[in-house]
């Protein structure tokens, strides 16, 4: 199924990121869930569970869910 394909995805950056001696910034990934028929599957870096959100800014953009 595509989403644990995401969720795996996630695992791999989480490998990346630790090769390289860098780590994500849990607290500033968001999932946004787009769809009306959208599960709303959780996703989660290093264990944390990443925030759910419904309006996200980019660069200035406003992203509305």
């Amino acid at each position: 199924m595509w989403l644990t394909a995401l969720q795996a995805d996630l695992r791999n950056i989480e490998k990346w990121a630790e090769m390289w001696q860098m780590e994500f910034n849990v607290d500033k990934c968001k999932v946004a869930h787009y769809g009306k028929d959208n599960i709303g599957f959780k996703y989660d870096m290093y264990g944390h569970q990443l925030q759910a959100v419904i309006i996200e800014r980019d660069l200035g953009v406003y992203y509305v869910i």
